[in-house]
């Protein structure tokens, strides 16, 4: 009955009135017409939430309805996930997810732009290869602040299920920058890195990495 409505995903950054929430959902990265740069576009939605389920910070999903006020077009589906509750959900990779360097080239710190391998893949984990925006960069390196670069993920927070049974988890997220055939474009490797990617073939990160776990 419902299905026509726009369903959308974001993070509440405002919980002031007792009824209704403002909802924030980061849309599309795109071209800035003026300054020639990628820019992250960010709408704001106000919501009704008559039962007070979410807060701040709680990632929740919202539904086109019909209209409560002026404002408010939108309500409350489901929390997915609470900041309240400290799980694991938040360290998966996603579009927008920040993510360390663990190499040389010059990217220090980027963001997620998408997961390539399927147009409807949503989380990046162990050897998958994302697009990503330079978000740091260090002073007169060859990778400039705002590039668009290519990257695999070789460690990552969530934990990874191993087919005999354990489980491996690192202290962060991360990636490093590579070029068009799958190779490194730095010459060194920072931290360990999850051995899943000797199955993938990059047997080249593998070989610069001081610890592979």
């Amino acid at each position: 009955m419902y299905s026509h409505r726009k369903i959308i995903v974001g993070n509440v950054v405002s919980d002031k009135n007792d009824k209704f929430r403002v909802v924030e959902e980061k849309a599309r990265v795109v071209g800035h017409p003026l300054y020639r740069k990628l820019v992250e576009k960010t709408r704001k939605f106000h919501v009704s939430d008559p039962e007070g389920i979410s807060k701040v910070g709680d990632l929740v999903k919202i539904q086109e309805c019909r209209p409560i006020s002026k404002t408010i077009r939108w309500k409350i589906l489901e929390v997915v996930s609470s900041e309240r509750e400290k799980g694991e959900w938040c360290d998966l990779i996603r579009q927008y997810s920040r993510l360390k360097v663990a190499d040389n080239s010059g990217a220090k710190v980027v963001s997620v732009i998408g997961i390539l391998g399927s147009s409807n893949r949503k989380y990046g984990y162990v050897g998958d290869k994302v697009v990503v925006t330079v978000k740091q960069a260090a002073p007169a390196s060859a990778i400039k602040k705002g590039s668009v670069e290519r990257g695999v993920i070789v460690r990552t927070s969530f934990p990874i299920k191993r087919s005999d049974g354990s489980t491996v988890r690192f202290g962060d997220n991360a990636v490093v920058i590579i070029d068009d055939e799958g190779n490194p474009k730095g010459t060194r490797i920072f931290g360990p890195v999850s051995r899943e990617l000797r199955e993938k073939g990059y047997m080249k990160i593998i070989s610069l990495a001081p610890e592979v776990v």
